[in-house]
């Protein structure tokens, strides 16, 4: 600032001698005022917190104190909304001589349980003196209120005859301090109160402190002769509590009226690759009804490779071999056509093109091994492809009207029941089975949680397979229950880092190995049996009806701590499911996979006896 000149100084001078004296005081203090930097304000700190019910004074401060009143507003944002807070006052003013002013903000106290939010404070550009820093502050605004407990099942089926009741608890994770109370919606294939009755009735009451409440599923015992059925408790309308997983029961009613049939079929997978594993001379036909001998690759120009998976001369010589055996033993023989990795060769081969020449191979194929039938294993089945799998149907139909048709299809994501397509039932006519391959169900990768290969029942949103759920699935689309087989698979699977079902797999300690390893031929029931099992880690999954290892130690060459697999209880389970829900039968995948060598004679088979004795008996 340029010093005042002797006139300006000499006029001040005069005008102050004609003021009064406090007058005087008042001009000069404004001149002194005028020569000195102008006053900052700024928050005395950039960040402090509340919780909510509480109050929070921030402090503002001048640089310097000031013969003049400094007026400021400040603007509010943050995550907060305006009725999460008040905040006093609205406008700063530091009157002459003060240096220190508040803001005092009161967080309201409510019920919602939410994270933490801010309310950002930022100073405007006061009508005298300028900002210093900070200029902005931020308060956060801390939640105190808790989340409420959760209610869900204990379990997420059962099963059980007309004569078995059966209980199921609805679970709060906690004790609360309030009264906590729940509803139940019934619904499922069994009809209510005809079929089954739940008590008690009505709403559920948790009174403080109380976690666990118990429902009785009771079924009617009836004279009449039908399928299993379903009741399904779904809980709804929660207070003081959500909804937590599962939050539905479902009770599985077996019929108890009639013995189960005989007469299911067995269609067992016998692989030229994997021969060695099962010899032909240990084959227990009697197990089956058919044996699909395999594979013979359909090329797009309509012919066939006939190796076999083994070779061009050792090939067709044992696929010879084995439909004598079968026949001997009156067991039909039918030949694997395809699978996987043999998409493109489907699709040439069945073209408008190629289709003729393709069913007369096929009708030659069979006249010359003595083949009872095809198994169409044409993987995937694209929409696109879907009128040209008819159309090589009904052309083997009329080429070939004495033999087997047969083919595999997909097992059913529950969370998308749109893949059971009606497409399958309006070919059903020209099949004698329609199999699902209900094995191999479960993966880490998908971003599922802890599941098995092959559970018949227990099915979640993050486990979302099952045997009965694909069979429900599939019947509700219209394929006829009789021509419906399941999927049986002699071989297991391999998880690490987990130990049961139903855990998640984030982050869990896999020893630097994916989550799962191989499954199918690494994981036979051969190799469990004889590098994994030990009893110590079987296990019984009862939801699933379903055996697995569990082992905090790594077991077998691939380091496994969860071990899906089938055995003879799982396979008398699913005989049992086949019959009561009036299937047709089931495929093995693949027979070669369960044969024990070095166990004593007699014990050599112990999944073809359960298949015998499950499937092939009354």
């Amino acid at each position: 600032m340029k010093p005042f000149s002797p006139a300006l100084r000499l006029g001040a001078a005069a005008l102050c001698l004609a003021m009064a004296p406090s007058a005087q005081a008042g001009l000069l203090d404004n001149l002194l005022e005028a020569l000195k930097p102008k006053p900052a304000v700024s928050f005395e700190a950039a960040a402090s917190q509340v919780t909510e019910g509480g109050t929070r004074t921030i402090n503002l401060k001048l640089s310097r104190s000031s013969t003049r009143a400094v007026v400021l507003s400040y603007a509010r944002g943050g995550s907060a909304a305006a009725s999460d807070y008040s905040a006093t006052p609205a406008t700063i003013q530091f009157a002459p001589g003060e240096t220190l002013k508040t803001i005092s903000v009161g967080a309201v106290d409510d019920t919602q349980v939410e994270g933490p939010e801010t309310l950002v404070l930022t100073l405007g550009a006061p009508g005298y003196g300028k900002l210093g820093a900070p200029a902005q502050h931020t308060l956060t605004l801390a939640d105190n209120d808790t989340a409420p407990p959760t209610l869900s099942f204990s379990a997420v089926s059962a099963s059980g005859s007309e004569t078995q009741a059966s209980t199921v608890e609805v679970v709060l994770s906690a004790a609360s301090t309030q009264t906590v109370t729940v509803g139940y919606a019934t619904s499922g294939t069994a009809t209510r109160p005809g079929d089954w009755q739940v008590a008690p009735s009505g709403m559920l009451t948790f009174t403080p402190g109380q976690t666990r409440k118990t429902l009785t599923i009771t079924p009617v015992d009836d004279a009449a002769q039908e399928s299993a059925e379903t009741a399904v408790l779904t809980l709804v309308s929660p207070a003081n509590a959500t909804l937590g997983t599962p939050s539905a029961h479902t009770r599985t009613i077996l019929d108890n009226d009639a013995p189960p049939s005989a007469g299911k079929w067995v269609t067992g997978y016998y692989v030229g690759y994997a021969r060695d594993l099962y010899p032909l001379e240990a084959v227990d036909f009697s197990a089956m009804t058919h044996i699909v001998i395999g594979r013979v690759r359909p090329l797009a120009n309509g012919s066939l490779a006939t190796d076999f998976d083994i070779d061009a001369v050792e090939g067709p010589r044992w696929a010879r071999q084995v439909v004598a055996a079968a026949h001997a033993a009156g067991t039909k023989a039918i030949v694997m056509l395809g699978g996987a990795g043999e998409y493109d060769g489907f699709v040439g081969a069945a073209s408008n093109a190629n289709r003729a020449r393709f069913v007369a191979n096929l009708v030659a194929l069979a006249s010359e091994y003595g083949f009872d039938g095809y198994d169409i294993d044409w993987e995937p089945i694209e929409p696109k492809d879907q009128p040209y799998v008819k159309l090589l149907a009904q052309d083997l139909r009329a080429a070939a009207p004495g033999k087997l048709l047969t083919i595999p299809i997909g097992w059913i994501n529950n969370n998308f029941p749109e893949q059971a397509e009606p497409w399958y039932a309006g070919i059903a006519p020209l099949f004698d089975q329609i199999n699902i391959m209900s094995y191999g169900m479960a993966s880490g990768f998908w971003g599922w949680n802890t599941w098995h290969s092959s559970a018949i029942y227990g099915e979640t949103g993050m486990t979302p397979s099952s045997i009965d759920s694909s069979v429900r699935n599939w019947l509700r689309v219209g394929v006829p229950a009789a021509k419906l087989g399941i999927g049986i698979g002699f071989y297991g699977s391999c998880w690490r880092g987990v130990t049961q079902p139903y855990q998640s797999t984030d982050g869990v300690d896999t020893g630097g190995l994916p989550i799962n390893g191989n499954d199918d031929n690494d994981m036979s029931y051969t190799n469990i049996m004889t590098l994994y099992h030990n009893a110590s880690a079987k296990r019984w999954h009862e939801a699933a009806k379903a055996p697995y290892l569990s082992s905090a130690t790594r077991l077998g060459p691939q380091q496994c701590n969860f071990i899906s697999y089938e055995d003879p209880q799982s396979i008398s389970e699913k005989a049992l499911y086949v019959k009561q829900n009036g299937l047709g039968g089931t495929i093995v995948w693949t027979i070669n996979q369960g044969y024990l060598p070095n166990a004593p004679a007699g014990q050599r088979d112990p999944l073809m006896q359960a298949l015998k004795q499950g499937f092939r008996s009354p």
